[in-house]
């Protein structure tokens, strides 16, 4: 079965410990990639980028057992990535476990960015590694390096070795980058050092991957490979525009679809790190979700935005107005056209910082204002107080083979599901519901035709009259375990 693969061969287990942050300049270009055809090769390029590019062994205490080098590396290779840190402690064996010992938990790639030391590399590389080593391009001495600081919401990472004079990458501007446009990618594929592929740029600005949380890939058909992970995406000029990080794989190797961070987001946040060890975004207190053409309908507006699933109390949001239901179409004049736009225009936003959101409210534009906290210390909801001895009524039909039940004690604790959450519990779907609804057994539905409903009785009374009302769908608010709230259509049939 096809899945995203972050580029590592293995798992990681412990963190290391955070490095003295620094400030963090980096060489620029500015021109648009060369795009005329070339016989001769790119041997000059490749020779301009790879001192740049370095190795990344990350490894952590783990029970006695070989370490493995990645499944693929050749026999002659795994001498090298199998010798354990000599300075490593001997790390104290666990219950039931006799020894313990360090492991290579990770093979990954990394780009310099200063002659300091600061390398850029993916964050899932040296996430929970306890001792990190960096091998130099033409190099078999092994560097420690500490990390800087780590960004998950990007997956990107800045760590850095105590060597000065180390020959650092010049960034283009990856926004210039047009499919079609010939790219390197240069890594530690399968434990191999300084591995060169070519492609090209496949699409760009591609923000619908769900790898991580703030998205801006550049798609390539350039093989890379587990390893690859933190490597350099190159364009013609020799250039660094993507730090390379997962593939679209049936297998856990190349099958032409890879992707690689903008180059350009990927320096924003390495400066953010080497200046403060870590990325304090603006909080605003929402969760949101796409648009549909039935949705829109539904809220009377455009299949464009971002749809306001849940509003956090005591919020900015909540204290600026907004409500469930809105549809936002603009922060500070940039509009907003899907809901990876809205991440986006967050993840450039300060704590502390006033924004203005455009929002539309059953087709009614309403103007907000919000001033954003750090999402390092988002507000508490309050929780609600959860209904208790609920007398149990059997299941009752919905609509379109769907079965709703009361949400009592007993099916919340079976279900894990909060005080907060009030509605009634989805317990049965219909197979030919599921292909017109994102609706799913262990849903609770908690507002039908915009009314609250806590019990089945209203639920299907708030469906009765929401149906004879609705020209074409009902309109449902749902909670959903493991994503919280968002909105959906049903179409009586």
């Amino acid at each position: 079965m096809e899945s995203l693969r972050p580029l590592l061969p293995l798992l990681l287990i412990f963190a290391p410990h955070l490095a003295t942050a620094d400030p963090i300049e980096v060489r620029r270009g500015s021109a648009a990639p060369q795009r005329h055809g070339s016989m001769s090769g790119y041997a000059d390029i490749v020779e301009g980028v790879r001192p740049s590019v370095v190795s990344i062994l990350s490894w952590a205490a783990r029970p006695s057992a070989p370490a493995s080098a990645p499944a693929s590396a050749p026999a002659e290779s795994q001498p090298q990535t199998q010798q354990p840190p000599q300075h490593a402690p001997h790390a104290p064996a666990s219950a039931g476990e006799t020894d313990s010992s360090p492991s290579l938990t990770a093979v990954g790639s990394g780009v310099i960015l200063t002659e300091n030391g600061h390398i850029l590399t993916n964050s899932h590389v040296v996430a929970e590694a306890q001792w990190i080593w960096v091998v130099l391009p033409g190099s078999t001495e092994r560097l420690e390096a500490q990390v800087i600081g780590r960004d998950p919401a990007t997956d990107l990472a800045v760590i850095k070795i105590d060597r000065t004079g180390t020959i650092a990458a010049k960034f283009g501007n990856s926004d210039l980058m047009k499919p079609g446009d010939v790219v390197l990618a240069i890594g530690n594929a399968f434990g191999l050092s300084q591995t060169v592929t070519s492609g090209i740029v496949s699409a760009t600005a591609r923000d619908d991957i769900d790898i991580a949380g703030f998205e801006n890939y550049i798609q390539t058909d350039a093989p890379i490979n587990p390893g690859n992970s933190g490597g350099a995406l190159v364009n013609s000029n020799g250039e660094v525009i993507g730090i390379n990080t997962a593939i679209f794989s049936q297998n856990g190797g190349n099958v032409g679809i890879g992707f690689a961070i903008n180059g350009n987001l990927a320096l924003k946040i390495a400066q953010k790190l080497g200046q403060n060890g870590t990325v304090e975004r603006g909080y605003l207190g929402v969760t949101v979700s796409e648009v549909t053409a039935e949705l829109a309908n539904l809220f009377r507006t455009e299949p464009r935005g971002a749809l306001v699933n849940d509003v956090m109390e005591n919020s900015p949001a909540s204290q600026s107005g907004m409500k469930p239901g809105d549809v936002i179409i603009a922060v500070n004049d940039i509009g907003i056209a899907n809901p990876v736009r809205f991440r986006m225009a967050m993840n450039e936003l300060e704590p502390h910082t006033k924004v203005r959101i455009s929002v539309s409210r059953m087709g009614q534009p309403h103007q907000l204002e919000a001033t954003l906290i750090p999402t390092t210390a988002p507000p508490a909801a309050a929780a609600a107080r959860d209904r208790l001895g609920v007398p149990h009524v059997p299941q009752q039909a919905f609509l379109n083979g769907i079965l709703i039940e009361e949400l009592s004690a007993t099916k919340r604790q079976e279900h894990s599901i909060p005080p907060s959450v009030q509605g009634v519990l989805i317990s049965q779907v219909d197979p030919a519901a599921t292909l017109h609804s994102r609706l799913r057994p262990g849903m609770i539905i908690c507002e039908v035709g915009g009314l609250p409903v806590d019990t089945v009785a209203k639920a299907v009374q708030a469906r009765w009259r929401a149906v004879h009302q609705a020209e074409n769908a009902l309109l449902l608010r749902v909670w959903n375990p493991g994503q919280g709230y968002l909105f959906t259509s049903l179409r009586p049939e």
